[in-house]
């Protein structure tokens, strides 16, 4: 059924936003969605155009970003948004946006004056 799959799949981008900081692995997804590993994944990028694990980068940086406004020193955002240590989250950080997470939190302010 189409829309039993699709349920499936929102409830799993849901869990992963509720659940964003929590060490989460492709295996545990899948079983809750009753589904292999590797449909999981297909299945999720065909639906939201990312896979999984790229989807709970997306979301963990969003966090991390609201906390780094929020006044939230970066290592403990870092970890805080279920980052391993400040450097992977400086690689995620600048791979994404292009700039490190000090950087952009510079310019934002700058923006704000």
């Amino acid at each position: 059924n189409v829309d039993a799959g699709a349920c499936r799949l929102t409830a799993i981008r849901e869990f992963i936003d509720a659940h964003h900081n929590s060490d989460l692995r492709i295996e545990a997804l899948a079983s809750l969605a009753g589904l292999s590993r590797a449909h999981l994944t297909r299945a999720f990028t065909r639906s939201f155009g990312v896979a999984p694990h790229g989807y709970l980068n997306a979301v963990r940086l969003r966090h991390a970003q609201q906390a780094l406004l929020r006044g939230q020193p970066i290592a403990e955002a870092a970890v805080a948004c279920g980052f391993v240590d400040q450097s992977h989250f400086t690689r995620r950080f600048k791979g994404a946006f292009g700039v490190p997470p000090g950087a952009w939190l510079a310019q934002m302010r700058d923006a704000n004056i």
